[in-house]
């Protein structure tokens, strides 16, 4: 059965409509009850009418959560379908699916940027950045493509950049930093040497006896040169894998470094679900979630951190609530904390990251939105790769694709 809308505004009356897989079966309903999965007590028989072949009915949710539709038929069984409630102001941004973090063969990626490109929207991504090791021309060469060939997914212009690149004594103890959506490549930055390490000098003056210890201060200037950099080119910072085990069993990111990143909030965002071992996400949350505690403005990011297709997108990705799908909205969406990092476990099974509220409802949209959002983007990159392969248009096929998944978002959204 069909029920629009299914995500509906909090305490306003709303009119719905549902539509019966077999219409004979109208006659035989007893009742039909709403009641809310957060209020134990809540369970409301409510009043509905036919009219052709549709029951429709009004109703009010006055409590922020899931609520379940029940129809009681006459022959004693049931048939239920689910619906969320949200404030007003969370209804009006898009909820979009993304990935901000892969490598192509523009460093130790196995694909290319377009091959990249296809397969996040086979996965359902509304939108990505490729972030090659030290290297910006992947993800413009991407966006170059993306354009060329008219495909429905935003993509961020990216990097990762080696805090230590150049120097092997560096480069263990200092990790990676994406730059998301900066307006230049941050490595390239450091080409002038000198002005480099005038600029650290100057960093290093200001922190020293104001950190631990335990952290070197020219190691702990190349964090926040780099996150610098990245911020004052418009850009989003994220620190990324900060318990990936890296030579010798250690991690590559000096903790001591990581922890003071975090207490002093630098970064924009943690990448909490990335291609590391579980159990090492699981402790890098357990720092997160304290400091976001304390503080409150440490966004939650989740990546597939994929060197090839066919591994790991789409088991570890992002939800983001945004304006638009505008590169500029995406990042501001994020540095607001309206984002959910999201850990696939296995078909139907998701752990999510973030306020307590976006994780509640993006638990809903995981089950109940994006397993038809996806069929549609799926078919959509099989169109443009046959096409491709082909040699032939299938533009008119891929509207056609594209309006029907624009009217499942305008029937699944209450929009007053």
């Amino acid at each position: 059965m069909k029920l629009c809308p299914r995500v509906i505004p909090l305490d306003k009356i709303i009119s719905f409509k549902l539509n019966l897989k077999n219409p004979n079966n109208i006659k035989n309903i007893e009742s039909i009850n709403i009641f809310s999965k957060n209020d134990y007590f809540h369970n409301e028989k409510i009043k509905f009418e036919v009219k052709k072949q549709d029951i429709v009915f009004e109703y009010k949710m006055e409590t922020y959560g899931e609520y379940i539709l029940k129809l009681n038929f006459n022959y004693k069984e049931s048939k239920t379908i689910n619906m969320f409630a949200v404030e007003k102001d969370i209804l009006a941004l898009s909820a979009l699916k993304g990935d901000l973090h892969m490598h192509t063969t523009y460093s130790d990626g196995k694909r290319t940027p377009i091959a990249m490109v296809l397969e996040s929207l086979e996965f359902g991504m509304d939108f990505i950045s490729i972030t090659d090791h030290d290297n910006y021309t992947g993800s413009q060469e991407a966006i170059k493509k993306k354009n060329e060939n008219k495909i429905d997914i935003t993509i961020l212009p990216g990097e990762e950049v080696s805090i230590g690149k150049g120097d092997t004594n560096l480069s263990k103890g200092n990790g990676h930093m994406l730059s998301i959506n900066a307006n230049c490549s941050i490595d390239k930055l450091r080409d002038d040497e000198e002005i480099y390490k005038c600029e650290l000098e100057e960093i290093v003056n200001k922190i020293k006896g104001k950190i631990p210890k335990d952290i070197e201060p020219y190691h702990y200037a190349r964090n926040l040169w780099t996150i610098k950099k990245i911020q004052e080119n418009n850009g989003l910072a994220i620190l990324c894998h900060p318990h990936w085990i890296y030579y010798d069993d250690k991690y590559h990111l000096h903790q001591p470094i990581y922890k003071e990143l975090l207490k002093n909030s630098k970064v924009d965002a943690v990448e909490v679900f990335g291609d590391i071992d579980q159990i090492e996400e699981c402790n890098n949350l357990s720092y997160l979630n304290y400091y976001q505690y304390k503080q409150k403005h440490i966004a939650a990011i989740g990546n597939s951190d994929a060197h090839d297709i066919k591994v790991g997108i789409g088991d570890r990705f992002s939800i983001v609530f945004s304006k638009t799908k505008n590169e500029a909205h995406i990042t501001e969406a994020i540095k607001q904390l309206l984002s959910v990092a999201i850990l696939k476990r296995s078909k139907d099974e998701y752990q999510a990251i973030g306020d307590e509220k976006l994780v509640s409802y993006t638990l809903f949209l995981l089950k109940e939105f994006y397993p038809t959002h996806d069929k549609f983007k799926s078919k959509e990159a099989r169109l443009i790769v046959d096409g491709l392969i082909n040699k032939e248009d299938f533009s008119h096929k891929i509207d056609i694709v594209k309006s029907k998944l624009l009217r499942f978002k305008k029937n699944f959204f209450y929009k007053g």
